[in-house]
């Protein structure tokens, strides 16, 4: 008996734990159900995007063609990449302007030529040797000088009977007297020459590269866009880049709305999701909203802590039963705070003999 007593009790335990299981798992099962099916929309959506995407390349595919897009920026077909840099077609340019520079114009023996010239020009006399010569610019008179140079000082220079001031002379007429004088002026008029042979060269040099420069990078596979030259190739790729982001962006959204408002999905804050998910959404965000504003209003009205959700009153009040209190008011609360002369309860004055309407003497 005894044991049948244990075997029964046992069963009621197990029974109720069983139902408290029961009870406890619901909430849990409810929670993987919904996120159960939260799981299968967004599959689902992920597939409906791949799906899109593939028709909006097919269309772009179909919209953008390389071969007009070449056409449009005036490329020859087909538009392939260059083989060489630059940088390395700049100086193969550099080569062939050099060659043709020094054929033209070429450095060798010209220091000695141009030296050879002022040497004729500035020819040294010797005494002895017929000369002429012009002094003081020409201004003035008796100012022609000729005859058979005789002398030279550190001041003056004897033609025949007649001597010449230096100071009235022009330089280049004395570096044909002095040694000193014409060195320099020999010196200086080669350097001069040979400065202006070499500003030859680099004119010559420049208008060789404007003319095979260009040319040598576009034969290489470059065109010119803006200042700088770059490879056809990359400019085609970019071209149809542009027109195909253009494109993607106009027909994008339009499909999407199409495929997603066709599988009832609507888009809430720029994400697609079922109505019924996304309605939820929109009562809880104007619920939070809601909740926000009340409790900012509370806060204005009450200060931080009504607020914060604590326990408090309106300024200047206490907690609890003294809370009703007021200044003159008893402490005692309860009765005594309701109780008054004639009041059931309340104490009597002396000498009241007439009491109170409810008194029992009466």
């Amino acid at each position: 008996m005894n044991c049948l007593k244990f075997h029964s009790s046992t069963l009621r335990v197990l029974a109720s734990a069983l139902a408290l299981g029961l009870i406890l798992a619901a909430p849990a099962r409810g929670a993987r159900e919904k996120r159960k099916k939260e799981a299968d929309w967004k599959v689902e959506r992920r597939k409906l995007l791949t799906q899109i995407e593939q028709q909006v390349a097919a269309e772009v595919n179909k919209a953008v063609d390389p071969k007009k897009v070449a056409a449009q920026l005036k490329l020859k077909w087909p538009v392939t990449a260059p083989k060489k840099s630059l940088k390395e077609i700049e100086e193969e340019v550099k080569k062939r302007i050099q060659k043709m520079v020094d054929k033209e114009y070429p450095m060798e023996g010209k220091k000695e030529e141009y030296r050879k010239q002022a040497e004729a020009k500035y020819r040294l006399h010797k005494i002895g040797d017929r000369v002429s010569f012009v002094i003081r610019g020409g201004r003035g008179t008796n100012t022609f000088v000729e005859g058979r140079f005789d002398a030279i000082t550190a001041t003056r220079i004897k033609v025949s009977n007649r001597w010449i001031v230096r100071s009235d002379m022009a330089m280049s007429d004395v570096a044909c007297f002095d040694p000193d004088v014409h060195n320099r002026y020999v010196e200086r008029y080669a350097r001069v020459q040979l400065n202006k042979y070499k500003i030859r060269r680099v004119d010559y040099a420049e208008a060789l590269r404007k003319k095979f420069v260009d040319q040598a990078y576009k034969d290489a596979g470059y065109i010119k866009w803006g200042k700088n030259w770059i490879a056809a190739r990359d400019l085609l790729d970019r071209a149809i880049a542009f027109q195909r982001k253009q494109l993607e962006t106009r027909i994008r959204p339009k499909l999407e709305r199409e495929v997603f408002t066709k599988k009832g999905y609507m888009l809430f804050k720029g994400e697609w999701m079922p109505k019924k998910t996304a309605t939820s959404l929109k009562e809880k965000l104007k619920r939070m909203i809601e909740e926000k504003k009340q409790q900012s209003q509370a806060q204005e009205l009450f200060g931080p802590e009504m607020g914060a959700g604590k326990q408090g009153g309106m300024p200047g009040m206490g907690k609890g039963a003294d809370m009703m209190m007021g200044p003159g008011m008893p402490k005692g609360g309860g009765a005594d705070m309701m109780m008054g002369p004639g009041m059931p309860g309340g104490k009597k004055k002396k000498g009241n003999k007439g009491g109170g309407l409810f008194d029992e003497d009466q």
